[in-house]
């Protein structure tokens, strides 16, 4: 199982050093920015959070601080983010609704305002950061009780298109710490984690049918009050494979990542334990008190971030990634100036390099098609231009061999976008102005990314 997934560690990212205390936060991704929020120097949920919001920048690997935007009172929120928005539900003893828009830095609330006393939420215990679950235009919402009392919540839904609360007491939920849940498209059936008590647990996750009181575990493991309770379910993969995630493993500094598969049965899918894969880190692994339960933890290219503290005193955070390898690295093709110059199946194109030989007088320019030779193109001030003329260098376009590898990942992403497997053709121009010279090029290479078939 393990060698299905890959955890860049905290030297691939930049830290983040809070001015105080920040515990207690939640987060949530929307356009690879990753927002951090509603941190407390206490971390306790009867006082106000702080008012500074952290946002890290994934592709410029970079935090930014905004102050005065975050609201005091929406510490524990159960968070989603839908079309470019993050929305925020209750909290702890909190029943607003609200959203905000990173694009127009601002807070609106919602016009239904509050979340309604017929929810059946207990706002006594609140919602604590459970993690909604988004099936078109609604979100499914269950809430759950503190770390030490067994509050009775249910689950509900909210439309986005009209902006109220349906199907309120749905299921009701005396296991405490609901951290997660899924509803399948159909919207008949949901799946909860479940944590029993605070000395012994039953870690795992439940079947329940709306509108009924029974459930079915899919998935689940007895622990000992010896025993770390796993209780964080960090994300789910499109391929239904889910995770979790406990850290400090026997005082070790351990993070261990469980990874539970589907399987198909009668009710559509269960979950059954596979292999842990443990990563060792130098310094602690010390969760926010919400710790990987918020929607939303994942990027463009399908990578779920975990932020963390270094350290008890809870002001410098940095960032776990894991991914699913759905690609091989590091694969080598190597073209010749020929006829055919292509290069296939690639998702990615990590670096470029060329071995060739250009005497004064003549030029080399590069260009690259990825539409079957239909059009080409260059790399030029930060974007992709289009070749008029195959005979490059009579413009001044195409790439000389030294910004031909110099171009980056990042750069080579802007050409590819979001495409699975494509292929890549090479045009190349020789240019001299002395018939003595000519230019050689022995062999283009390309180091790329090709999808990974199973």
């Amino acid at each position: 199982m393990s060698n299905k997934f890959y955890v860049l560690g905290p030297e691939n990212f930049a830290t983040l050093n809070t001015d105080k205390a920040f515990k207690g936060f939640n987060y949530a991704i929307d356009n690879d920015f990753l927002f951090l929020f509603g941190g407390s120097e206490t971390a306790d949920s009867n006082s106000a959070c702080s008012k500074t919001m952290y946002i890290y920048d994934i592709h410029e690997n970079t935090w930014v601080t905004k102050e005065k935007k975050f609201l005091s009172d929406m510490m524990c929120s159960s968070v989603c983010v839908r079309e470019g928005e993050i929305y925020f539900f209750g909290g702890y003893q909190n029943k607003i609704i609200r959203k905000y828009s990173p694009i127009a830095d601002r807070w609106f609330k919602t016009k239904l305002g509050n979340i309604p006393d017929d929810s059946g939420i207990t706002m006594t215990g609140g919602l604590y950061c459970s993690r909604p679950c988004i099936v078109g235009d609604k979100a499914y919402i269950g809430g759950s009780g503190v770390a030490n009392s067994n509050v009775q919540t249910n689950v509900f839904e909210y439309d986005f298109t009209t902006n109220t609360i349906t199907n309120p007491q749905v299921f009701k939920n005396s296991a405490q710490g609901c951290t997660w849940l899924k509803v399948y498209p159909d919207e008949s059936k949901f799946m909860q984690t479940m944590r029993l008590t605070s000395t012994a647990a039953s870690v795992g996750y439940r079947y329940g049918e709306f509108g009924a009181s029974s459930f079915t575990d899919s998935y689940s493991k007895d622990y000992t009050t010896s025993d770390t309770m796993v209780r964080n379910v960090v994300g789910e993969f499109e391929d239904g494979t889910i995770l979790d995630v406990r850290a400090n493993i026997d005082g070790g500094n351990r993070l261990t990542i469980k990874v539970i598969e589907t399987k198909e049965d009668s009710n559509g899918k269960t979950y059954a334990e596979a292999s842990e894969i443990y990563h060792e880190f130098e310094e602690p692994i010390i969760f926010s008190a919400n710790e990987a339960k918020t929607a939303n933890n994942m990027d463009s290219r399908d990578r779920m971030f975990i932020p963390y503290f270094t350290s008890a005193a809870c002001n410098e955070i940095k960032l776990i990634c894991i991914s699913k390898s759905r690609y091989i690295k590091s694969q080598d093709q190597g073209i010749a100036t020929t006829l055919t110059n292509k290069i296939t199946n690639v998702k990615e194109v990590l670096s470029t390099k060329i071995d060739y030989e250009a005497e004064t007088g003549t030029e080399i320019r590069i260009a690259l098609s990825i539409d079957n030779n239909v059009t080409y193109k260059y790399f030029k001030n930060g974007s992709w231009a289009t070749v008029t003329d195959k005979n490059m260098v009579k413009n001044g376009e195409g790439m000389t061999p030294q910004e031909f590898e110099n171009l980056t990942n990042d750069n080579f992403k802007l050409l590819i976008g979001n495409n699975e497997s494509i292929d890549i053709d090479v045009l190349v121009t020789l240019y001299t102005n002395d018939e003595s010279a000519t230019p050689k090029i022995k062999k283009i290479s390309f180091k790329t990314s090709e999808l990974l078939t199973e």
